[in-house]
């Protein structure tokens, strides 16, 4: 667990982590609609949040993927979701990395 004062923390557009060995940084961010949305694929769900945050952020280029999922092997059918997105997204080779937790 980290001790870190409220104060310490950065507001959105200054998340930078010191922790890893090198600076990282939250730049866009995109969302969909949330509740049942039992028409759209999760590729459908995916592709366009991730269309939103890379035009938020403005960027050229994309370095890395983190997918946050909970469950996708057992809701979907998919375990290697990191890579498979990449794929969707039209981005792959690019590393993508699945962060599995409850609540992603």
């Amino acid at each position: 667990m980290l001790n870190v004062e409220r104060s310490e923390i950065p507001l959105y557009g200054e998340m930078k982590s010191r922790f890893a060995g090198k600076e990282v940084a939250v730049v866009g961010i995109g969302m969909t609609k949330f509740g049942e949305l039992w028409k759209k694929s999760l590729r459908d769900i995916f592709v366009e949040a991730s269309l939103k945050a890379i035009d938020n952020s403005g960027v050229d280029h994309i370095d890395s993927i983190y997918v946050g999922t909970m469950s996708g092997g057992l809701f979907v059918g998919q375990e290697h979701i990191g890579a498979v997105m990449a794929d969707y997204l039209g981005v792959a080779p690019v590393p993508a990395t699945r962060v599995e937790s409850a609540c992603a």
